[in-house]
């Protein structure tokens, strides 16, 4: 008898792993599919002048993007990782066309680092995504951003949001991703 209990132990867990396997391998998969889409939707954005980075220049918010203002890269895709995980609240004082040009690179840095990096930055994100407890004056700044993006670059962060929304990892705030989809993000679905 104890055999056989043994071995359905054996069988359950072979199940689980190859679930576990399988979701693992279907999650991947998406992570690729949202990349995909956030690099077609912002492929064409520029950097904008190292003068026209922070929303509000000469009001100490230049120390939070501190590592961008020397960057010289062409591309968003050029942006280091490092900065990315460093700099955990620049979205924040961006600039609206600074916002639009870096804001591609912090959600596929969030997509392939939620998992292994200890960095604010990946919450931070999902906060700068989610609207619903800002001031009004916030808000104001917020909607000055988020009107720059183009209907598929709103799409691309709503799949980006959706995706997070639904991740099984306690370390994501998963709240903050599904209060920015239905505050906001929502109006981009297909």
């Amino acid at each position: 008898m104890h055999r056989v209990f043994t071995y359905v132990q054996e069988l359950h867990a072979i199940k689980l792993f190859a679930v576990t396997d399988e979701l693992e391998t279907s999650m991947k998969s998406n992570i690729e599919t949202i990349i995909e889409a956030v690099c077609e939707a912002f492929r064409y954005v520029k950097r904008p002048s190292t003068s026209d980075l922070v929303h509000f220049p000469n009001t100490g918010d230049e120390i939070w993007i501190e590592s961008f203002l020397g960057n010289e890269e062409t591309s968003w895709c050029e942006v280091a990782a490092d900065q990315i995980e460093k700099e955990s609240s620049a979205l924040t004082v961006f600039s609206p066309a600074a916002f639009q040009y870096y804001l591609p690179a912090y959600m596929t840095w969030v997509l392939r680092n939620y998992e292994i990096s200890r960095s604010n930055t990946v919450n931070h994100v999902l906060y700068d995504l989610d609207v619903t407890d800002t001031s009004a004056d916030s808000h104001q700044i917020w909607m000055q951003r988020f009107s720059r993006l183009s209907k598929a670059q709103g799409n691309a962060v709503l799949q980006f949001l959706t995706f997070m929304s639904q991740l099984p990892d306690e370390r994501v705030n998963t709240k903050a991703a599904k209060r920015a989809v239905d505050a906001y993000w929502s109006r981009y679905q297909a």
